[in-house]
Formats: C-alpha cells, sequence, structure tokens
C-alpha cells in the first residue's frame, strides 16, 4: 500500500511538473517578458509540454537502465525516439517565439530514480508500464485540450495534431503490454 501511495505521488508530481523548479523559472521569465495573455498560455502550454517530456524521457531512460524485460527494453527504446523528436519540436517553436524553457528537473529524476531502485523486476515492470499508460493518457487529454483551444497558437496547434497519433500509439502499446503480461 505504501509503495502505490508512492508511486501515486510521484506520477502526480511527474504530470503536473508540480514542483519543478526549472518550470517555475521558465514560467516566471516568460510572464515578465510576454504582454498579451494569449502569449503567456502558450507559452505556459509550451513550459508544460517541455517539462513533461523532459520527464517522460528520463522515465524511459530508466526503463533502459533498469528493467530486465526486453520487451519493455525495446519499448522504452523506441518510444524514446518519439518523444525526443517531439522535444526537439517543441524547443524549436519556443526558440523561435523567444519563449524560455525549463531545463531538466534533475531533482526530481533523482527523487523518482531513488523511488524504484529497490523494486523487484516485476514490481519495477509492472508500476513502469502502469505510470507511462497514466501519463500518456493524461497526456492526450492535454493535447486534444490545446487542439481544441481556440486560443493555442497554429503552429503549437500542427505539432500537437502531428504527435496526437503517436502517443495513442503508444499508449496502445503500453496497453497491449500489460495486458499480455497481467502483472
Amino acid at each position: 500500500m505504501k509503495n502505490t501511495a508512492l508511486l501515486a505521488i510521484f506520477f502526480l508530481s511527474l504530470m503536473a511538473c508540480t514542483g519543478n523548479p526549472e518550470k517555475d523559472k521558465a514560467n516566471e521569465k516568460n510572464n515578465k517578458q510576454l504582454t498579451s495573455m494569449n502569449d503567456k498560455r502558450n507559452a505556459a502550454l509550451l513550459v508544460d509540454l517541455v517539462a513533461a517530456q523532459q520527464n517522460e524521457l528520463a522515465h524511459l531512460q530508466y526503463a533502459l537502465d533498469h528493467s530486465q524485460h526486453a520487451e519493455i527494453r525495446d519499448l522504452a527504446k523506441r518510444m524514446m525516439t518519439d518523444h525526443q523528436a517531439f522535444l526537439q519540436a517543441l524547443d524549436s517553436l519556443a526558440v523561435n517565439r523567444g519563449i524560455a524553457i525549463p531545463s531538466a528537473d534533475t531533482a526530481g529524476i533523482r527523487k523518482m530514480n531513488d523511488q524504484w531502485k529497490d523494486k523487484s523486476p516485476m514490481d519495477l515492470d509492472r508500476d513502469w508500464t502502469s505510470s507511462l499508460l497514466k501519463a500518456h493518457n493524461a497526456a492526450i487529454m492535454k493535447i486534444e485540450g490545446a487542439i481544441n483551444d481556440t486560443t493555442t497558437d497554429m503552429d503549437i496547434k500542427d505539432l500537437l495534431n502531428q504527435t496526437l497519433p503517436v502517443i495513442k500509439h503508444h499508449r496502445e502499446m503500453l496497453q497491449a503490454l500489460q495486458a499480455k503480461n497481467k502483472w
């Protein structure tokens, strides 16, 4: 029960990227330099998406480094390529608009690693798959919300429209992995 509670706390921090001082710094800088509420909203969206991708990449790297399950390592490697491409595209959009983006939250990543280091291989694989599935469900909701928001910048919407099918495919692969292994 205690491990489940810790995983839930970790997952919520991963998704919301709350308590991320790097994200907070980027948002503060953007709020000072941008004048329109619409620009501030779009900057906050980019900051959120960048921070989520950084955390997701750390999550994927952890599985590559620590999972004993070949199928999980293969899936993590495949997803890593897609998430790196998404992060690069987000970075490019931010740079072109003069938007500050966060550095990776190394303290948060270290905390995740510490929470997972003592798990059994089966518990790690089960919890990793479950938390990534939840993360992808949350990402899909966030992306769909941004796509449907009339104030979202068109270039951001274009990128999100390209990315959404990839994220949905990741979710399908995670669901299949979870169903196959019945952890």
